[in-house]
């Protein structure tokens, strides 16, 4: 949607729907008007300060438009206003976005570097529970290794005393 100004032109009178206006009987003459953007408005004919007149737009034809260049700037650097001011709200939403965005990225980092020194710690304990595993296998070997030896060495009694509590 543009900015629009009000701007000069001059109008015919081409008829008259009231037969009470101020301007029934001049059908044909040319007035200086100033147009209002919007395209429902009437013409407003300014007689002097403080005293307007008007001419319904279907009543009239526009016979020569000022062309302002001042006007047509106003509108542009009006216009060019809009866009700067969407575009510092958009600007304001990414930076917005852009911060909860790296808010994120540092929670994750944070929660990798958790879980990677849990990850260690369990290394850690498996590494130190093969280690144990190593150590049990050896003792048992050792135990097998006495029991094969010391067989012969325990009387039969005591040997058949052990195996009856277990039994």
């Amino acid at each position: 949607m543009d900015f629009k100004t009000y701007k000069k032109a001059r109008v015919r009178v081409t008829g008259c729907n009231n037969k009470h206006s101020w301007y029934a009987l001049r059908i044909g003459e040319e007035f200086d008007v100033v147009v209002y953007p919007n395209e429902n408005a009437c013409y407003i004919v300014d007689d002097s300060p403080g005293m307007f007149r008007t001419i319904d737009r279907n009543n009239a034809v526009i016979i020569d438009e000022e062309k302002d260049e001042e006007s047509e700037l106003i509108n542009l650097i009006a216009n060019l206003s809009k866009e700067v001011v969407g575009l510092k709200k958009r600007v304001k939403a990414l930076e917005s976005e852009n911060t909860s965005l790296s808010n994120d990225i540092k929670t994750w980092a944070e929660e990798t570097e958790k879980a990677n020194y849990k990850a260690g710690q369990a290394l850690t304990s498996i590494v130190r529970i093969e280690e144990v595993v190593d150590n049990v296998e050896m003792l048992i070997d050792d135990v097998v290794m006495l029991d094969e030896r010391t067989r012969n060495c325990v009387p039969k009694s005591v040997s058949e005393y052990i195996r009856s509590s277990y039994e």
